[in-house]
């Protein structure tokens, strides 16, 4: 089965109020580059089913 996040918009109000969002719902306690690119390869791999591994601080 595919896990489902469940972004709340009400919390998104700039583009790092988006990266905060992300962070608490999808990879909370994982430091990851807070940047679309990085949002990208984390989507992708997602979708891939490979692991999430190359996110930097």
């Amino acid at each position: 089965m595919t896990p489902e996040y469940v972004i709340d918009g009400s919390r998104i109000t700039s583009l790092e109020t988006f990266y905060d969002e992300i962070t608490r719902v999808v990879i909370p306690d994982y430091p990851w580059g807070r940047n679309l690119d990085a949002f990208n390869d984390m989507s992708v791999r997602s979708r891939r089913k490979r692991p999430c591994t190359a996110f930097n601080a």
